[in-house]
């Protein structure tokens, strides 16, 4: 991969709600602010993810995934990740050794990984702040990550530049669809689509889930 677009944002907070067809039954924080690990300056990142109203009685989630990062490579230094769905809980911190090609889960241990693999939200932001300039729509971008035990790589295609219409503003935003598996829970490859601004926040405005059987929505709530 190049190296980013911009630096990244550090001191903001951004705000979402979820739905599932015409209910919301979740809501999204991200949170980032400056850090420093082993002396160095970096930048913490947290996502903060509930359900709420009639969803959260019923099936109660809320879930906080965290990431210490460089501000230019986002490359992470270490990541948590505590999570709460139903009867279902998992804590799980994770230190990466760049150099030496590991990383040290406290659910597994040390395990391989490609030099250049980030957490989850490390990889988001890395996402987010691609130089998209530099690509076509029809491109695919591949990155390397560790989530959940597990260390493999995301294909994610770029679509180009669109305007849509949030909560009645406009923004200008590239369009990317990370790919997923087709079968009985996805209607195609692409059903995951994000749109990410295209101004310095490089904040992600929209993103549309399609299901076999309905569409999950993530949407910007300023």
């Amino acid at each position: 991969m190049t190296s980013s677009a911009a630096f990244a944002q550090t001191n903001s907070t951004y705000k979402y709600k979820l739905s599932y067809g015409i209910i919301t039954g979740g809501s999204a924080v991200v949170t980032t602010t400056p850090s420093t690990y082993n002396g160095h300056p970096a930048v913490h990142t947290s996502i903060v993810g509930r359900t709420i109203g009639l969803i959260d009685k019923l099936y109660k989630v809320y879930d906080v995934f965290e990431s210490t990062y460089d501000d230019s490579t986002f490359m992470p230094y270490c990541s948590t990740r505590n999570i709460h769905e139903g009867k279902h809980t998992q804590f799980e911190t994770a230190v990466f050794y760049h150099n030496d090609k590991v990383v040290n889960s406290s659910l597994v241990g040390m395990k391989e990984i490609e030099p250049d693999a980030r957490d989850m939200v490390s990889g988001m932001l890395r996402l987010c702040n691609v130089d998209f300039g530099q690509y076509k729509s029809g491109d695919v971008l591949t990155f390397n990550v560790y989530h959940e035990k597990n260390a493999f790589p995301i294909h994610v295609k770029y679509k180009g530049i669109e305007t849509i219409k949030v909560n009645k503003k406009q923004y200008t935003c590239y369009r990317v669809a990370p790919m997923v598996d087709p079968g009985d829970l996805f209607k195609e490859k692409d059903g995951l689509n994000m749109w990410i601004s295209t101004d310095d926040s490089r904040k992600i405005v929209y993103a549309k889930l399609n299901f076999s059987v309905g569409s999950f929505k993530l949407t910007l709530d300023e």
